[in-house]
Order: C-alpha cells, then sequence, then structure tokens
C-alpha cells in the first residue's frame, strides 16, 4: 500500500467512526434486544478499527516500537477499550453488558489489525 493511501484510510476510519457513534443508540432499552447488526455494532465496529490503526501507528512511528510490539499493543488497547465500555454499561440502569459488542470489537481490532499492520 502506498503511504498517501496508509495516511488517507485511518482518516477515513475515523470519520465513519464518529458519524456512527453520534447516531447509535448508546442506551437501549431494556424491552428491545440486543441484535446482532445495527447502528451500536457499527460504532463498536469502527471504534476499534480506529483505535487499532491510530494506536499502531503512533506506537510504531512516534515511539519507534518494533512492528510486533506496536500491533499487539494496538490490539491490547482497542479490546481493553471495548472490555470497559461493557462493563460501564453493565453498571448502569437501563444499559447492559453485551456480549454481542464485544464481537463487533474484536472483529473491528482483527480488521483494523489486517488493514494496518500487515505490510
Amino acid at each position: 500500500m502506498s503511504r498517501k493511501i496508509k495516511l488517507f484510510l485511518p482518516a477515513v476510519v475515523v470519520l465513519c467512526g464518529s458519524v456512527s457513534v453520534l447516531y447509535s443508540q448508546t442506551a437501549e432499552k431494556a424491552g428491545v434486544p440486543d441484535r446482532w447488526l445495527g447502528r451500536d455494532k457499527l460504532a463498536h465496529f469502527t471504534v476499534s478499527l480506529a483505535a487499532v490503526g491510530f494506536a499502531n501507528h503512533w506506537l510504531a512511528a512516534e515511539n519507534a516500537e518494533t512492528p510486533v510490539r506496536a500491533r499487539n499493543t494496538a490490539v491490547a488497547l482497542s479490546l481493553s477499550l471495548g472490555v470497559i465500555k461493557e462493563f460501564h454499561d453493565g453498571a448502569h440502569r437501563g444499559n447492559r453488558f453485551s456480549f454481542k459488542d464485544l464481537a463487533a470489537d474484536i472483529l473491528g481490532a482483527a480488521v483494523g489489525t489486517a488493514l494496518f499492520t500487515i505490510n
């Protein structure tokens, strides 16, 4: 991948993630089932993908970490954010801990790893 594309892709991902987060339903009502597809899952996917991309870039390019260490740390950071978000949701009334949200986080981190860390 060319350098320009590598710099452009994270910006597109952040833009899409920001839009999906703005329009996502963060607090589902108790009577509404937790669906596999929806805006909330898209938000989890894109934020995890963007977190891997930006953390990997920052660690590898700015802090001169080895590529393997930068990748592993970026994935761990992304997944940690998702787990923390779910524990936060589970602790508040009207929200719930969702394994489906975690699955979207894992998928986003996997796609982010494939896009941003594999040369």
